[in-house]
């Protein structure tokens, strides 16, 4: 008898948190559910989560990570977090929406941080969504009332847009700017930050401490002027002779190679533009050894493979 309590214990435990995951792994909360610390929302496409996590292995963050995008978290190469709501505020708790229609982060102490604060929600009539596009939004009937594409991190995702914008409901400026991390372990408020220029120049600026540290040129409708174009199809064979990439017979088999392999497209101009795989690709390498992405370690295991082929390297050495 007791062991068929136990049994009948043990599988009503699993039941119950097979429910309580099935009810995180949707893209939605509603009044009156309240994510836990290690449960998470997921958006419709399974790009993007809603999770808390700790990049420093301690802090305790609310945030948005983009799955596709790789980056090192607590010494783990994973997707990386393209947005977090409490960057001056870690905390351990929950996340809920509360009867006034808010979206709350709560500690174990019962201490709250209202998320939506500049933009409170006028009833309980709520729900927040994650969105395929990584946007988070708090939607009160129909209307939009707060999104986190509004507060932007460190990452400026499609549909995000920097600058400054009147605050309907207050008659407000808000500056939507980007702000760096302190380091990759360190999700606080770091010392660089993106945005454009309030003089109204039509560029780009980064401040350092509040001190202009680049500008981007003037936007001329199709670029900034201080920007290096994408590199076309010959200046890249150029720079692979250069640095000792390939052969003659080699180097149109890997610029094939990469376009079939959609790290790159091929725009107007024969110039290849990288894709979001190409990109997440290089992120990987930078996160495992930032040297695999220098030209002159292909440049020397092709020397080396070479030297092997000839019978002049060992190539168990090599290996």
């Amino acid at each position: 008898m007791r062991r068929t309590n136990c049994f009948w214990v043990i599988l009503s435990s699993l039941a119950l948190f097979c429910i309580t995951h099935v009810l995180y792994a949707t893209d939605t909360l509603t009044v009156g559910q309240v994510m836990q610390d290690w449960e998470f929302l997921e958006s419709s496409d399974k790009r993007f989560k809603l999770l808390f996590f700790s990049p420093e292995g301690y802090s305790r963050y609310l945030g948005i990570q983009y799955m596709q995008m790789l980056g090192m978290v607590a010494g783990r190469v994973q997707g990386k977090f393209v947005w977090v709501a409490n960057r001056g505020n870690p905390l351990r708790g929950n996340l809920s929406i509360s009867h006034n229609g808010n979206l709350v982060l709560t500690d174990y102490n019962g201490v709250s941080i209202t998320i939506n604060d500049a933009q409170p929600a006028s009833s309980g009539n709520t729900s927040a969504t994650l969105l395929d596009t990584g946007n988070l939004i708090l939607i009160e009937g129909s209307r939009i009332v707060w999104q986190s594409f509004d507060y932007p991190s460190d990452t400026w995702l499609p549909g995000m847009k920097l600058g400054l914008f009147n605050v309907s409901s207050s008659g407000q400026q808000r500056n939507q700017f980007l702000t760096s991390w302190v380091s990759e372990q360190v999700a606080t408020l770091g010392a660089f930050t993106l945005g454009m220029d309030p003089n109204n120049t039509k560029q780009l600026v980064i401040w350092k401490r509040g001190v202009i540290y680049w500008r981007s040129g003037i936007w001329n409708g199709y670029n900034f002027s201080f920007f290096p174009d994408y590199l076309t199809e010959s200046e890249l064979i150029s720079l692979m002779e250069k640095n000792g990439i390939g052969t003659d017979a080699s180097i149109p088999v890997h610029i094939n190679n990469i376009c079939e392999r959609n790290y790159v497209q091929v725009q107007a101009g024969r110039r290849l533009a990288p894709t979001a795989l190409g990109i997440s690709l290089i992120r990987g390498y930078q996160c495992i050894d930032p040297d695999l992405c220098l030209p002159d370690i292909r440049s020397f295991i092709e020397q080396q493979i070479t030297l092997v082929a000839k019978g002049q390297a060992d190539h168990s050495l090599v290996v």
